[in-house]
């Protein structure tokens, strides 16, 4: 498939970029400049994104975690019919990243989101009855039963990886629960993580 041939470049380029740049001196200026920035030694980072496509009516997702390395720990992606408002979207694919996260036994440490209302909105202790602040108070309980994570804006340079795998996400073509599990698969397969938290969705 053309999308599981993209993917596979998009994370090779990915990943090579990575080494190199962990494996070349840089100067503090570079350092400072970088666009993802790595976690601590022994920590892993969280970084999620959302992306709705208005020409396949979808709204898609894109996690990804990451070591102090750079290594590419774990990923996924998936979508949903119908288009969400943008922070609907990105407040449904962080709940949907925490869940996963948990769920395959992925200590977290650190979370990036690039949506700053989100953020925002996450910190306020102002009660939202909408949908969207049903989604809100979802990630809060997600959050309390996590007390040592961190959760930062990053600007969208320092989002690159999930926001690809977002945009990847509402690009296939397919529908209902079956699509959900073919956009996993793809994600899962082209990034060519070798764990076993993938061996249920993975034959």
């Amino acid at each position: 498939m053309r999308i599981e041939q993209e993917a596979q470049d998009y994370l090779d380029f990915y990943q090579a970029a990575q080494d190199k740049r962990m494996t070349q001196p840089q100067s503090t200026t570079d350092l400072n400049n970088l666009a993802w920035k790595p976690p601590p030694v022994g920590t892993l980072k969280l970084n999620v994104d959302a992306a709705v496509s208005s020409h396949q009516n979808k709204t898609g997702g894109g996690v990804i975690v990451r070591d102090h390395t750079g290594k590419v720990i774990a990923a996924t992606a998936f979508s949903r019919v119908g288009q969400m408002q943008p922070k609907a979207a990105e407040g449904w694919v962080l709940w949907e990243g925490l869940k996963w996260s948990r769920d395959n036994g992925l200590n977290i440490d650190h979370i990036e989101v690039d949506c700053k209302n989100l953020l925002t909105d996450l910190q306020s202790t102002d009660d939202n009855l909408s949908s969207y602040g049903t989604i809100i108070n979802a990630i809060r309980r997600m959050l309390s039963s996590l007390p040592t994570v961190t959760l930062h804006h990053t600007r969208r340079q320092g989002n690159t990886a999930a926001h690809n795998l977002a945009q990847m996400s509402t690009g296939v073509v397919g529908r209902g629960e079956d699509h959900a599990l073919q956009v996993r698969k793809i994600a899962q397969s082209a990034l060519n993580v070798k764990t076993k938290i993938y061996r249920d969705n993975l034959t």
